[in-house]
Formats: structure tokens, sequence, C-alpha cells
């Protein structure tokens, strides 16, 4: 219960202090700018990061299956050990 008393003002004290600063700068037609253009930014090299990532995972499963597919033949399942 005092922990969370502690971390709810901890979180009220940066939220206010957030919102201040954000009452401070929004009255700048360059700094709204400037948030817009690394808003957009940020979220571009998200998706590109997300894109690699999913092409990677797609190529990675392909392989996975088309090389154990090929190896399946040839393998003799009475030599595994279980």
């Amino acid at each position: 219960m005092i922990i969370d008393k502690i971390t709810y003002r901890t979180f009220d004290k940066i939220w206010t202090m957030m919102a201040m600063d954000w009452k401070k700068n929004s009255d700048a037609d360059f700094s709204t700018r400037v948030r817009t253009n690394k808003a957009i930014l940020s979220q571009n090299f998200a998706k590109t990061v997300f894109g690699i990532f999913s092409i990677a995972i797609t190529l990675y499963t392909a392989s996975v299956f088309t090389f154990d597919m090929s190896n399946l033949e040839e393998t003799d399942l009475c030599d595994r050990l279980f």
C-alpha cells in the first residue's frame, strides 16, 4: 500500500512536469513542427524495423521447412535415440 502511494506520487510528479513542459512548448510553431517530424521519423523507423523482422522470420521459416524436408528421406528413424 505504501509502495503504491509512493509510485503514484512519483508518476504524478512526472505527469505534471510533462504537462507543464507540453504547455510551455506548445506555443512555439517551430517546436510543434519539430515534434511532429520526430514522431513521423520514429514511426517510420518502427515500421522499418518491424518489416525487416517480419521478412527475417518468414525467410528463416521457409529455409527451415525447405532444408528439413530435403533431409527427411536420408534420415533413418530407427537410429534416433528417444
